[in-house]
This record gives C-alpha cells, structure tokens and sequence, in this order.
C-alpha cells in the first residue's frame, strides 16, 4: 500500500552517540519536556522526538490518507502528536497484522 519508514528514538539517539565521539546515548526514558534544553543529553532527546514528530506532522498535511502507527516509540509519539491535534492510528503489531493478511491470500 505504502508507507513512510523513518528511525525511531532510540536509532536516532544511537546513531548520535556512535557517530559523535562525545556523544553519550541518553535513552529515551524520562523524556524533557523543554523544548530547547541546554544539557546535551537533552537536547539530543529533544531534538530527536521533534524530528520524529515534524515528519508525522508533515505526513498528515500532505495525505488523506490515515497515520498509522507502530512500533516501540508509538505509545510516547501518540502523546506528543495528541498535544498537537494530530489524529493517529495505534496498532502495535501492524507487521504482524499484515503478514496474516498476506497469508490470507495465498
């Protein structure tokens, strides 16, 4: 059907701090709230969620079609993207979901 894949939190702050030498992976738990943290690891966190955030966001203004979403960061993205109006679909095992449906065919 088609879709948009993009790294989740944790790629991105992995990546971060694997590529940058003075990086440290901050983790994606306890997430700040600020919106321009001045402590690195912060900032690396934000800046992350807010990238993620911006693609859905420009997803939803440029297609009818529903957003859907999967996958370990959904529960924390749903939040943020609920603050902003931005209706999403949730399904957890949506790979899973379709495969069955492939299998279903065949």
């Amino acid at each position: 059907i088609g879709g948009q894949l993009a790294p989740g939190l944790n790629l991105q702050l992995e990546a971060m701090s694997w590529a940058a030498e003075k990086l440290n992976h901050p983790g994606v738990k306890n997430l700040t709230s600020k919106k321009y943290p001045s402590q690195t690891n912060e900032a690396m966190q934000s800046g992350s969620l807010e990238s993620i955030i911006g693609i859905i966001i420009q997803a939803s203004q440029t297609s009818a079609s529903p957003i859907w979403l999967c996958g370990g960061d959904a529960p924390i993205l749903i939040n943020h993207l609920n603050e902003k109006q931005i209706k999403v679909i949730h399904k957890p095992n949506l790979v899973l979901e379709g495969m069955i449906h492939l299998a279903d065919k065949f």
